[in-house]
């Protein structure tokens, strides 16, 4: 009896699984057929320090690029220090984190750097976590919220922070696409923070689109104004991510832009060859790439020579249409190959077979066109130099002289008995 009640349970879980996958698989579906038909982002008219952000009929200044404090442990004073004076005036933190982010670290450069005059020329942005940790295991969502607030501005030494982030949301929403009660209660408590002018924005970090939603549907609470993600050059650079943003008043901002895509740096592609052409290093390329689309990139070197680097992306002239083109033209045809691939692996739809059609391969060098401005296919060097490997033709191998086999079997024999001669005839002690 309890062997059956044992397999019904497990029938029943991998059910509900195997529901969860299709599901995701569809949605997935749906995203990158969205992403292949993307054209080319529209860059920001001109590249500022200061981003701005309308909350509630006031306007909002927020940095255009900030300095992350993540995994700077016992150095974090000192290297936090050194981004302040080097021009960063937005930092990105979190507390209840353990090792990964030392907040009472931040507070200390603050203290050796800004003034109580100054304050209000700095971004503070914190992130907090409303789901169970070790060292918060006790108390529901709202507890924790005010518990990891009250302890940041006491590490942090200030009276308000400027932007307050939930960080990620819960399991149960992560497993089921719905907000769970955790959820809407750690939100409703930041948005009571935000009401007694403890904080200026909210934000959210690692949320979809999906749950975004719900949360702005949340009655008489205040929506996000920021979304932080991942920023992969093979994913278009959160294209769709990107878009949702712009269309719901809230910035985008991208956590770990130059580590997370080194992989575009590397000779021969794009980023490497404007960064050569401008002498300037890649990843200030990388850098100028998003401001200039309007993405605000969360840096964290350790190093002063690095910390001036990514800053100077601020200094350095724009990016060409054609330059902004080519870094975002190699994104969306890799994305475009990763789409036909899982589309081709994962195929659930009745329509797979039309959407399959739609992005063949003489289709997508049609698409792919349109990033490049002021020019056409005959004008991209890069378009002309594929075009011409694919019509150069394979040599012909010259055919084989069966005298000639015999010829060569023959020399081989009588080598073969040389070697066996001289191997007998020498004595060699090891």
């Amino acid at each position: 009896m309890m062997l059956q009640q044992t397999l019904i349970v497990v029938f029943i879980l991998l059910l509900v699984e195997g529901l969860d996958n299709e599901r995701r698989i569809k949605q997935k579906e749906r995203e990158l057929r969205n992403v292949i038909k993307l054209g080319p982002s529209t860059p920001v008219s001109q590249v500022k320090n200061w981003l701005s952000i309308n909350q509630n009929g006031t306007t909002i200044k927020v940095p255009a690029m900030l300095y992350g404090t993540a995994y700077k442990r016992h150095s974090t004073a000192d290297v936090v220090e050194r981004a302040l004076r080097a021009g960063f005036f937005g930092i990105d933190t979190a507390t209840a984190e353990g090792s990964r982010y030392n907040d009472s670290g931040v507070g200390e450069a603050l203290r050796r750097v800004v003034k109580s005059t100054q304050r209000n020329q700095l971004f503070l942005q914190l992130k907090i976590h409303h789901v169970t940790h070790k060292d918060e295991n006790q108390g529901d969502a709202t507890t924790r919220v005010l518990r990891s607030f009250r302890r940041a501005l006491s590490n942090l030494g200030v009276d308000y922070i400027d932007a307050l982030m939930l960080r990620g949301p819960s399991r149960e929403a992560l497993r089921t696409g719905t907000l769970s009660q955790a959820d809407i209660d750690a939100w409703a408590t930041m948005h009571e923070l935000l009401q007694a002018g403890l904080v200026r924005l909210l934000g959210v970090a690692n949320f979809s689109p999906r749950l975004i939603d719900q949360l702005r549907d949340l009655s008489g609470l205040a929506p996000p104004a920021f979304l932080q993600a991942k920023c992969d050059a093979d994913s278009g650079w959160a294209r769709l991510l990107r878009e949702y943003c712009k269309a719901n008043n809230m910035l985008f901002q991208a956590p770990s832009l130059v580590t997370g895509n080194r992989a575009v740096a590397t000779r021969g592609r794009p980023v490497y060859k404007i960064a050569f052409k401008r002498k300037v290093s890649s990843e200030r390329i990388i850098l100028r790439f998003a401001l200039q689309l309007g993405i605000i990139p969360v840096v964290g070197p350790s190093s002063t020579r690095h910390i001036h680097d990514d800053f100077d992306a601020f200094n350095m002239p724009d990016l060409s249409h054609r330059d902004l083109a080519a870094i975002e033209q190699e994104a969306i045809m890799t994305t475009q190959r990763k789409a036909r691939l899982y589309l081709n692996a994962h195929s659930t739809l009745s329509s797979d077979t039309d959407a399959a059609e739609d992005i063949k391969d003489g289709d997508d060098q049609n698409n792919n066109n349109i990033f490049l401005r002021g020019g056409g296919q005959g004008d991209d060097d890069d378009n002309q130099k594929v075009k011409k490997m694919k019509k150069k033709k394979k040599k012909k191998r010259p055919k084989k002289n069966k005298d000639d086999d015999v010829h060569l079997k023959k020399k081989e024999d009588e080598g073969k008995i040389i070697e066996r001669k001289s191997r007998s005839s020498s004595s060699r002690s090891f």
